[in-house]
């Protein structure tokens, strides 16, 4: 059986679980009858590419846990562009923050590529923003490729699909939006940038999840100042020296 054959079908079998399409591969445990994915239900399935092929990004392939299948939507060659922004933030963001995540994403350098997660809040308002301004911008869902959450949302992935955007997953199919997946595909969005802006975020919070998987991965990161006595992680990143973040110029320092 090929190898992309292979790990389609047990990324299938496993719903796209990591620990347990390591576990299968590491023991050489196929659960998977070997007549089980042909080329022609590949040729009928969704787009999807896996590490050993160039398409696949080499940022992402050198972090931790790189997922072994990326299922997507769109133009997967902007996986390897050089200069990609992460954008993150709380989900119940201010008005502030919402103002900033726009008006900081304003003038950036013009082959920028903002990714984020497509949660409510902050993510959206990246997405949107990326539209805007007309940079190209990658969504990672936390649910499986065809199940898009929030369904809110749904409009905004046909946007940046038909502006040349790109939507992508580790999981396949119409996988749950469940918690852990959420707190996995941190992981992916903070593996795929060159540099990382916190635009808002509270205790503990998805976002500041992400920032410590891109300082794990030696990224750059930048954090828009909040108000004191709000329990800031923006304040708190300052402090121990991510990069203060006030124009977009200064956003263009960090990636």
């Amino acid at each position: 059986m090929k190898i992309k054959n292979l790990l389609l079908g047990i990324a299938y079998y496993f719903k796209g679980n990591w620990n347990d399409i390591y576990r299968s591969i590491k023991t050489n445990d196929n659960p998977l009858p070997k007549s089980n994915i042909t080329d022609e239900m590949i040729e009928n399935l969704k787009a999807f590419t896996i590490m050993e092929e160039d398409k696949y990004p080499s940022r992402l392939k050198q972090t931790d846990r790189p997922p072994f299948a990326l299922f997507y939507k769109g133009d997967i060659s902007l996986l390897k562009k050089d200069h990609i922004l992460a954008v993150v933030g709380s989900r119940e963001n201010s008005d502030y923050g919402k103002e900033c995540c726009n008006n900081l994403l304003k003038g950036l350098k013009t082959d920028t590529v903002i990714v984020s997660g497509l949660a409510k809040g902050i993510d959206t308002y990246a997405h949107t923003a990326a539209l805007k301004y007309g940079y190209k911008t990658i969504a990672v869902l936390g649910s499986g490729i065809d199940n898009i959450y929030p369904q809110n949302n749904r409009d905004l992935v046909d946007k940046i699909i038909d502006n040349g955007g790109l939507v992508i997953s580790e999981y396949p199919g119409l996988v749950e939006p469940e918690k852990e997946n959420f707190i996995a595909r941190n992981r992916i969005i903070a593996g795929l940038c060159s540099g990382l802006l916190l635009v808002e975020s509270y205790g503990r919070s998805g976002a500041l999840n992400t920032c410590l998987y891109a300082l794990n991965f030696g990224r750059n990161i930048g954090c828009v100042p909040t108000q004191v006595g709000k329990n800031s992680n923006c304040n708190r990143l300052i402090r121990d020296g991510a990069q203060l973040i006030e124009n977009s110029s200064d956003v263009d320092t960090i990636f």
